[in-house]
């Protein structure tokens, strides 16, 4: 029995969504300003993403709702992007995550990974990886 490889997206997306509610379903890809497809919709539970470019980004909800859960996936093989909030004053585990305002870089999402991004304030996120193999993430 040999293990199950990523292919491709299209693949991964119809593994991934069967029996999901696809309005809880976003994709796209990070982008340097962290805006339009990168950017989350409120009501997204599933969000998979790719990035052309390690210093781009993908963006939380501008108003994150308390108990919300978002697991955002990395799909792509060869590219990292980063997470991060998109008002100033909002942290993930603690650290001011908005890009460019306090020094905030983000969140690394390595490549083919998973995290669950959990709103626990109405400014605050914790991130948690779903990959046993890598620790707590951290701002970098």
């Amino acid at each position: 029995m040999t293990n199950p490889v990523l292919r491709d997206r299209a693949t991964l997306e119809s593994n991934l969504l069967t029996g999901l509610d696809y309005t809880a379903y976003q994709s796209g890809t990070a982008n340097a300003a962290g805006t339009v497809l990168a950017q989350i919709a409120a009501n997204k539970r599933v969000v998979m993403m790719d990035s052309a470019n390690d210093a781009h980004f993908v963006t939380l909800p501008a108003t994150p709702v308390i108990g919300q859960i978002i697991r955002i996936i990395n799909w792509d093989a060869a590219q990292d992007f980063r997470v991060t909030t998109y008002t100033v004053n909002h942290t993930i585990n603690g650290v001011v995550c908005s890009v460019g305002i306090g020094g905030g870089t983000g969140i690394l999402m390595g490549q083919c990974t998973a995290a669950d991004f959990i709103c626990v304030s109405a400014t605050a996120w914790i991130c948690m990886w779903l990959d046993a193999t890598v620790g707590l993430p951290q701002p970098s």
